[in-house]
């Protein structure tokens, strides 16, 4: 079974969103055993703001905490093209963001990606 996306368009927040895509094995990842999700999708916008996800909890403490590796789940085979004209984060200017995220056997990879910053 196949999910097809051939039009998503919205706001994430203040950042607009432009998606197609398909996913396929969704209801044998659910339902099943050893079962791989598999995923392709495009994702553009033209303005994309980082910043409004990075809230600080409540109550959070100024002391540093150790980093902690997030593991991925070996499971998904999941490819995305982006391309975002401008990136708001921590005031950085981060401008043309290009580039495929690789998500398989519990790695993510960013590969063909570049950005302009500072002018660069």
């Amino acid at each position: 079974m196949l999910i097809k996306i051939e039009k998503l368009n919205g706001f994430l927040g203040n950042s607009d969103i432009d998606v197609t895509g398909e996913l396929s094995n969704y209801i044998n990842y659910t339902f099943g055993e050893n079962e791989v999700l598999k995923g392709k999708m495009n994702f553009t916008s033209n303005s994309f703001d980082v910043d409004e996800w990075m809230v600080e909890e409540e109550g959070a403490t100024t002391e540093e905490e150790p980093l902690t590796v997030i593991e991925l789940p070996k499971d998904i085979d999941f490819f995305m093209a982006s391309k975002i004209n401008d990136v708001k984060y921590d005031n950085m200017g981060i401008k043309n963001l290009k580039g495929d995220v690789i998500m398989k056997d519990g790695k993510a990879c960013f590969d063909n990606s570049s950005f302009n910053l500072i002018g660069g």
